[in-house]
């Protein structure tokens, strides 16, 4: 199952999630349709000045919800206005050409309040028409802040900005020409990595008479850059550039960035109707690729597959999108008062396309949560679902919530606040009906208690963390931080075991404390005396060299692993000292107890030294640690006619150890040195067959890993456990009896999985806990994906 955990977080578990997520309701459809126009100063309005504070807001933002009812809209009276003064943080300039999105949180889902202008050139940027009450403030650049618009009256909010880097944006025609009066669109990187994000850019900016753009610190989130790109009427879009971040804190050298149109695609043509085939006017319309990042890369050039794919549909519910680059994209449509339609078009080649989308009426929820005093609660999570689909928001600060858009049926709700025992519960909606929902919370009980050292001194900055230990519950860890005299609170749920965790700060690895192992809520404050023994204070040193006795810490990664934890010297632990010229190490400081330490190398065999046992206040030499002997394994890979792909990656699962290795996308080759020894290796990725081959790896020989990949369709199965068993391995293979896909089910019913196959007949196979064996079979005809799920049901095997 290792392979299938790394490979599946890789590549695919942003789509799993859309389809049966409830969240997803609350992602904005329209962020660029609705730029506002300057804001005129209100007749009777007062300025007031308010300043956010530096940087990005700590808690992401989940709020911002949906009014269902007109009797709602009316409970607020009145609108005021806002504007945002962005300035650079260094030396106060403004900063023009920044997307501020606003949407409020007063329990309606964001799309419908959702608005999106851009600073001009004095950094302000302004909204009028807001509904008095709370909102929440987004910039590009990162920074949030909350605030409160109240009735006739203008809010200033000053944000800052980090310096970032600056660009000029130059945009060139296909001959080569400079183009005025293009737009430019502008998105953030993933804080991973330098893809860019999912969100849907902004159009930040037009090109002036030269054809030019000065963007203004741009962000560089984890040290990575942003993403441009340009489109225009005539000239259609250009594929998105990368917008390198900061080498250095001294690196201030302007960046230049030159966009060319040429970008080719298909047009899509949607005509959007109510179950009447009645047009429907103003419906939100957004496509996303499937295979995230979706996108060919070549340097910092990326064809970005959702490059602002998004819009409205007009008075007789038509709406023109363009272009769409290859591939599988996902289509979300919604309307207030209609189900959400999702469907999945594979687009093959530059060809118009015309789909008809018909709205169901929905049924809608809204409500209220409240403590048990009739308290209003801020920031619940409510969940209402109806299967196949659902929706989510957080409840508003007067406790109030709403959600649209809901299919008909029996729906189960789920209502979740940190501070609150969770409330679950039934009820039956019907199409075109609007069902009330009041929730009453349960406070949750409150660990209290200090930590002291052996003189009970109180020992402040330690983190404390309490894993619940039944099932269930053991994905909510609750966390603390010790106070000046030793002091920490814990929320727990109520009659639930917990395991506390005592770490110092810059640690992951927590100290040996005994007593810890099962605790609950109680009255009585709890004291945890730690020992000084039980500090961190012991040190491993060592030299790591090469079968001739040479350095090899080189382009090494160093991890620690204690009993239950693994730590990372200069991330979650303090940096080892690693002299390069001699191969020595030295890692610490570490609790006393038993370790594994791990150099790993990204193309080089992993080194591993077991049973490493720290005393306190002691330094442990493990001497010399040898690289061991190795072979090596080359990927030499073929593509059918006409498959594209973007990224592969290449998996190898041994008996104690899975490794990840990237394959290049323009070769289909890849070289990795292993241990000796027999493996599993998996070339997996978006759009095609996933390759699984056994190999041997025999000292200083080379194993060839050769194979065609094969395009393939994204398959939804539902896997059901077997009658009277508990337990169950799944294999599926195809008609030449190569393993095709396999999982696990324990304790559950069924469990959804969207693995790749190409066309063919399958065979399934199951082995349940009680020794019986199990079977059934199904046939992909088509490599045209699908929103179903195939529910597979295996039959005795007699």
């Amino acid at each position: 199952m290792r392979r299938l955990i790394l490979a599946l977080l890789v590549c695919g578990l942003a789509v799993l999630a859309w389809w049966f997520s409830d969240r997803e309701a609350d992602r904005p459809l329209d962020p660029g349709a609705a730029l506002e126009s300057p804001l005129d100063p209100l007749r009777s309005g007062e300025r007031a000045l308010a300043r956010a504070p530096d940087g990005p807001s700590a808690k992401a933002d989940a709020e911002g919800r949906e009014a269902l009812r007109p009797a709602q809209a009316a409970d607020r009276d009145g609108e005021g206005a806002l504007v945002v003064r962005v300035t650079r943080r260094a030396d106060a300039a403004p900063v023009a050409h920044v997307g501020v999105s606003v949407h409020a949180r007063d329990g309606r889902v964001m799309s419908s309040s959702l608005r999106v202008v851009v600073s001009d050139g004095e950094g302000l940027a302004r909204f009028e028409g807001l509904r008095a009450g709370p909102w929440r403030v987004q910039l590009d650049r990162g920074p949030s802040a909350d605030c409160q618009v109240l009735v006739d009256q203008l809010l200033e909010l000053a944000m800052t900005v980090d310096a970032g880097v600056d660009a000029l944006v130059r945009v060139l025609d296909a001959q080569g020409a400079r183009v005025p009066g293009a737009a430019i669109t502008l998105w953030a990187s993933s804080r991973f990595s330098d893809a860019a994000s999912e969100e849907d850019g902004v159009e930040v900016g037009i090109t002036d008479g030269n054809g030019e753009l000065l963007l203004a610190a741009l962000p560089c989130p984890a040290g990575t850059g942003a993403w441009v790109a340009a489109s225009h009427a005539t000239h259609g879009a250009t594929t998105a550039h990368l917008v390198r971040p900061q080498r250095s804190a001294d690196d201030h050298e302007r960046r230049t960035v030159e966009l060319r149109f040429g970008l080719a695609g298909a047009t899509l043509q949607l005509h959007v109707m109510d179950s009447a085939t009645r047009p429907l006017a103003g419906a939100r319309v957004q496509s996303l690729p499937i295979d995230e990042p979706g996108s060919v890369v070549d340097g910092d050039s990326r064809v970005l597959r959702h490059l602002a794919r998004h819009g409205r549909s007009d008075a007789l519910g038509l709406l023109t999108l363009a272009p769409f680059a290859p591939g599988d994209w996902r289509i979300e449509v919604a309307a207030d008062g209609y189900e959400r339609q999702r469907f999945v078009l594979r687009i093959n080649d530059e060809s118009r396309l015309a789909r008809d989308v018909v709205m169901p009426r929905a049924a809608r929820v809204h409500g209220r949560v409240t403590a048990p005093d009739g308290a209003p609660i801020e920031g619940a999570d409510v969940q209402v679902q109806v299967e196949p689909r659902g929706g989510g928001v957080s409840s508003a600060p007067d406790g109030r919530f709403a959600l649209d858009g809901l299919s008909p049926g029996d729906a189960s709700f789920l209502v979740e606040h940190e501070r609150f025992e969770t409330a679950t519960g039934t009820l039956a909606l019907a199409r075109d009906e609007e069902r009330e929902l009041a929730v009453t919370l349960t406070p949750r009980p409150v660990l209290r208690g200090r930590l002291v050292d052996e003189r009970e001194a109180p020992l402040p900055g330690l983190g404390i963390t309490a894993n619940a230990l039944e099932p269930g519950h053991a994905d909510e860890p609750r966390t603390a931080i010790s106070g000046a005299t030793g002091e920490f609170e814990l929320l727990l749920r109520r009659g639930v075991d917990y395991a506390l965790l005592v770490r110092e700060s810059g640690h992951a690895m927590p100290l040996p404390i005994a007593g810890l192992d099962r605790i609950r809520a109680r009255d009585e404050p709890l004291v945890i005396p730690v020992p000084d023994d039980a500090r961190a204070s012991a040190w491993v040193e060592g030299w790591l060299v090469d079968a001739e006795q040479r350095p090899a810490l080189a382009d090494r990664y160093l991890s620690v692993i204690g009993e239950r934890f693994r730590a990372y010297p200069g991330n979650t632990m303090p940096p080892a000292e690693l002299e390069l010229a001699t191969g020595r190490f030295r890692i610490g400081p570490l609790p006393a107890g038993r370790y594994t330490l791990t150099f790993a190398g990204q193309v080089d065999v992993d080194v591993t030294v077991r049973d490493v046992i720290l005393r306190p206040r002691e330094t442990i030499s493990v001497g010399r640690v040898v690289v061991p002997a190795s072979g090596e394994l080359e990927v030499a890979l073929e593509l059918e006619p006409e498959l594209r792909v973007a990224e592969l990656s290449l998996q190898i699962d041994g008996d104690a150890s899975t490794d990840l290795a990237k394959i290049d996308p323009t070769t289909l080759r890849a070289r990795r040195s292993l241990l000796p020894g027999r493996y599993r290796a998996t070339v997996f990725g978006t759009g095609f067959r996933w390759l699984e081959e056994p190999i041997e790896i025999f000292v200083g020989e080379t194993t060839r890993l050769r194979g065609t990949l094969r395009a393939a369709v994204r398959v939804g199965i539902r896997l059901v456990m077997p009658k009277d068993e508990r337990r169950a391995s799944f294999t599926i293979r195809d008609a030449r009896g190569a393993v095709a896909f396999d999982a696990e089910l324990e304790d559950v019913a069924s469990e959804d999985w969207w693995p790749f196959l190409d066309r063919g007949t399958f065979h399934v196979e199951a082995l349940g806990g009680s020794g019986r064996r199990y079977a059934t079979r199904f046939t992909v005809d088509s490599l045209q994906p699908g929103a179903g799920l195939r529910e597979l049901r295996v039959e005795p095997v007699r």
